[in-house]
């Protein structure tokens, strides 16, 4: 039997050396396989940053600077665009649309490569008019709407012109792509798969619609697409569906997609095929919120196991307050908030984050801890903005179905309040069915008057609450007089609950900071929103847990990286404070911090503590102290060496990774594509794999691939051999 074992064991060492040095055995896909994720609706096994709310971020390839994609990367569950890579750990998408693309662009380029390569028309590529058409369409250069007579078998252009002219095979030209077609869909799946890499764990597809061409041009003649001839718009939405379908089929879970769907209602056949739904501009305080809608998308795309990423874009502290109002009345599960207004800074032409949005991440970051229970109406009453009111006191008398309210010191006109709003003392809303100089009359209301004094209005107001552990949160809709100024104010009680017997609470603002003045009632105008801390959190006195864990790196001759794992607190961990030799130094919100200006040869001592929204510290964590020397580095990755290969068990402990650059970041994959170990911490230019899993276990013998990354955007990739 040993004999046998020895011989086995000899058989496998040779065939995993043939292996090793074999490159051309396996394809590029089969060596370093894509990031696995459990599944529809899954959180890449991403731990949240926050324990009440998860948050994304668009970055529609913003000329963003470093600090602020650092700062995306370091505060958000999610990012998506194609200038956050290298960035955190959070899961990310590349960006990319379905129905368009721009002449000369890398995408444009690598399509007509592959139509050549596979012998295929790269025409057929695009969609084009059957006829000669008038066709209008914005103009960036211009400013204005230009309008091109464009003949039989011109490309369909989409947005912009961009200053072509019309000609729409010229540079920058935007056209309409043809997902009917076999070989485009073929080709788009390929691009891809390069674009996403090892990078990003999915794409973000954009405008993307199932019942009309995205952006199509306004048609002054013409217009049939020869494509397309009849019912153009849903022909072309059903073959996007396949092109959903084909990238579910082709990726599986290793990737995932997340459509732009910017109407409501979205269209539920694509739901087998995404991770989530990006609901572009959904949370718009300052329009008509049609709850039911909203909430019949959220309803419908969680039960089918489908994230919703909901969008939104603030630039002003009313509007920021009341948009994440607006998103704790429709959370759950499976919400994201995607807070940015991305359209750019005033005073720059390039799309980017706004930094002066970051002010309203903090009430964003502010831990108001879980719902008790479904949002609900708050209040209700007439509006003030309303061109007609009044008040009665008025005496019931039933007649028949009706009950008819009568105020004899009144003279209105006959019918002046017929099919206009009356609220019963009880806060109870109900329509007039008809009225007379001193009466009016309602017909089977859903509450049976009384005696007392009612108002009566040309509109209603309502205003919605959902409290959460520690706040009460507040939204009033615009409502149907479409008045949001002062003029629409009303103040409304705050109420006792079981944990604020007081009824009283703190008004929260976008910068984190509480009014000083406790509040038991509170003014609201249409469109406004308010986040209310219930009094007992600010008498808060349990600190936070202690920081644990806490690593030090020398990254250069001058700077030593600080890590640790992440407090907890009952309330909301503010942030760190950061101490070196007795003394602070700094501040962090994240779990990491850069000390710099110090000097070569010096031993530095550290550790970090815990504050919460009150104030109260945590215990030191542990202490760490490193002496600044040389950089003990390698410049680059090029230089890298992973030993012993092949590893026996019956010799080895572990694997050695040498000639390493600072903070790189080492994942170990089996040829299927599972992640076995994350390796983060290293010594000097060396990393150590103990050759265990995630979970503690030993790994099987077989091949392995490693990828290794640093903060440079440099990666290093190779195979691992295990003998056991």
């Amino acid at each position: 039997m040993k004999i046998c074992c020895k011989i086995f064991q000899t058989v496998l060492v040779s065939l995993i050396v043939i292996l090793i040095f074999s490159m051309g055995t396996y394809t590029e896909a089969t060596i370093f396989p894509y990031i696995k994720v459990a599944g529809p609706g899954s959180d890449f096994g991403h731990t949240p940053l926050f324990p009440h709310i998860k948050v994304a971020v668009l970055d529609y390839r913003a000329s963003n600077t470093p600090e602020e994609l650092e700062f995306m990367a370091s505060h958000y569950d999610l990012l998506i665009g194609g200038t956050l890579e290298g960035y955190g750990d959070s899961p990310g998408f590349s960006y990319t649309n379905y129905y368009c693309t721009y002449v000369g662009s890398p995408e444009y380029n690598d399509m007509q490569a592959w139509a050549t390569s596979h012998g295929v028309d790269f025409e057929d590529f695009f969609i084009h008019f059957a006829e000669p058409t008038r066709a209008c369409l914005p103009d960036s250069t211009t400013g204005k709407t230009e309008c091109y007579d464009l003949s039989a078998g011109s490309r369909v252009p989409t947005n912009d012109w961009q200053g072509t002219g019309g000609d729409l095979t010229s540079y920058r030209a935007r056209i309409a792509s043809n997902p009917g077609n076999a070989n485009y869909r073929a080709w788009k799946l390929d691009w891809l798969e390069k674009e996403m890499g090892d990078r990003y764990d999915g794409v973000f597809v954009d405008n993307t619609s199932f019942s009309s061409i995205p952006a199509f041009p306004t048609i002054e003649s013409g217009g049939t697409i020869a494509e397309y001839p009849t019912d153009a718009g849903t022909s072309f939405g059903n073959d996007v569906l396949k092109l959903f379908a084909e990238f579910k089929a082709r990726f599986g879970n290793s990737k995932v997609q997340v459509p732009n769907v910017s109407s409501l209602p979205d269209d539920t056949r694509v739901y087998p095929y995404v991770w989530g739904i990006f609901r572009e501009h959904l949370l718009r305080p300052s329009q008509t919120v049609w709850f039911p809608t909203i909430d019949k998308n959220i309803a419908d795309s969680t039960a089918a196991g489908v994230a919703n990423v909901l969008h939104s874009g603030a630039n002003d502290e009313r509007s920021a307050m009341a948009t994440l109002a607006l998103f704790y009345l429709v959370k759950n599960e499976t919400t994201y908030l995607a807070p940015y207004n991305n359209w750019g800074k005033p005073e720059l032409t390039t799309w980017t984050i706004d930094p002066r949005l970051n002010q309203w991440w903090e009430a964003i970051a502010y831990n108001v801890g879980q719902p008790k229970g479904d949002r609900y109406t708050f209040a209700r009453g007439i509006d003030p903005a309303s061109p007609l009111k009044d008040s009665m006191t008025a005496t019931v008398t039933k007649i028949g179905w009706s009950y008819r309210l009568t105020d004899p010191s009144k003279n209105w006109p006959e019918n002046q309040w017929q099919n206009l709003k009356i609220r019963f003392p009880s806060g109870f809303l109900t329509n007039v069915y008809k009225s007379g100089s001193n009466w009016v009359e309602l017909f089977s209301p859903g509450e049976v008057p009384t005696d007392g004094t009612y108002q009566l209005g040309t509109y209603a107001y309502e205003v919605l609450a959902r409290e959460f552990d520690n706040a009460l949160v507040l939204f009033r809709p615009l409502g149907a007089s479409g008045d949001a100024s002062d003029a629409s104010a009303v103040e409304v009680a705050l109420p006792a609950t079981a944990d604020n017997l007081s009824g009283t609470y703190y008004l929260l603002d976008w910068d984190e900071n509480l009014d000083p003045t406790p509040r038991t009632t509170l003014s609201m105008r249409n469109t406004d929103g308010a986040v209310l801390i219930k009094t007992d959190v600010l008498n808060d006195t349990e600190p936070p847990t202690t920081p644990a864990n806490l690593s030090a790196t020398a990254v250069s001759s001058t700077q030593i990286d600080l890590f640790w794992d992440a407090s907890t607190d009952n309330i909301r961990v503010l942030g760190y404070k950061i101490y070196r030799d007795g003394n602070q130094v700094g501040i962090s919100r994240t779990t990491t911090y850069s000390d710099t200006g110090l000097l070569l040869g010096k031993t530095y001592t550290y550790y970090v503590i815990a504050y919460d929204f009150p104030g109260n510290e945590s215990e030191k964590s542990n202490s760490v102290s490193i002496t600044l020397t040389h950089t003990p580095f390698a410049s680059d990755l090029t230089q890298v060496k992973a030993y012993p290969n092949p590893f026996r068990g019956d010799k080895h402990s572990q694997i050695i990774f040498s000639n390493l650059t600072a903070n790189v970041n080492i994942k170990i994959y089996t040829l299927t594509g599972d992640l076995v170990k994350e390796i983060k911490e290293q010594v000097g230019d060396k990393a150590y794999w103990d050759v265990k899993n995630k979970q503690g276990e030993a790994v099987s013998s077989g091949i392995y691939i490693y990828y290794i990354t640093n903060p440079k955007g440099q990666e290093k990739k190779g195979k691992l051999a295990i003998i056991k």
